[in-house]
């Protein structure tokens, strides 16, 4: 059974010991990543902008290319009212990690582990498994990034999200690559060739979602601190 694209996101974003490398930006990432494997599929679609002001709406296309329960249940989402791919994104993001995490651990990827911080405060990591599923993906990745090579669609959709939302010099092995550089790169795969127009802009906007939606998670977190 081939992982989702948000699954394979959440594997980049967890560190060795379990815990995400940034906690704000995990929900709009997972979520953008859902978004943007819908699009590829054909199932939904990015309406054209009408007016200055109106953000594109996400329409339901052909919801029979998806049949995973995840899939299935954003595009129910999707369909219940139009909404902008931002709004999606705030919207589904709220349940994927720990969604994604219990399925992982059900195929062997991750393990969970619960424990109290000072004995009071409950903690759960998901430490990854020392799986070949892992290793190729984190060796796709940095070879598109760092190698030059062309990623197939799956790794270049990744990278996009990964990118949109600001954590790739954390998970990614860069080697000499500085940041700068690093960023270019991935700016040129995230608009690289796509299989449609249709598709690209559907990439775009998951990226922009991801982006409005870590920067708000930021400054929520900065005013409740």
């Amino acid at each position: 059974m081939q992982t989702l694209i948000a699954e394979d996101v959440l594997l980049m974003l967890l560190e060795h010991a379990g815990g995400f490398v940034s906690g704000d930006n995990r929900k709009p990432a997972l979520a953008g990543a859902v978004l943007a494997e819908l699009a590829l599929s054909g199932a939904v679609e990015i309406e054209t902008e009408k007016g200055l002001w109106k953000r594109a709406k996400v329409v339901v296309e052909d919801p029979a290319t998806v049949t995973d329960p995840v899939l299935v249940e954003a595009l129910a989402d999707i369909d219940a009212k139009k909404r902008s791919a931002q709004d999606l994104v705030n919207r589904l993001g709220k349940e994927l990690p720990d969604q994604l995490c219990a399925r992982l651990v059900e195929r062997g990827l991750l393990r969970r582990e619960d424990s109290k911080v000072l004995g009071l405060v409950s903690r759960t990591r998901w430490p990854a498994t020392d799986s070949p599923h892992e290793q190729a993906l984190r060796a796709a990745v940095r070879r598109a990034l760092t190698g030059g090579e062309d990623p197939d669609q799956r790794t270049a959709t990744v990278i996009a999200i990964l990118a949109a939302a600001d954590v790739l010099p954390k998970v990614v092995d860069r080697g000499a690559m500085s940041k700068k550089d690093l960023k270019k790169r991935a700016e040129a795969v995230a608009d690289g060739g796509w299989t449609t127009e249709a598709v690209r802009k559907a990439i775009q906007a998951a990226q922009a979602a991801v982006m409005a939606g870590v920067t708000a998670a930021t400054v929520a977190g900065a005013a409740g601190s």
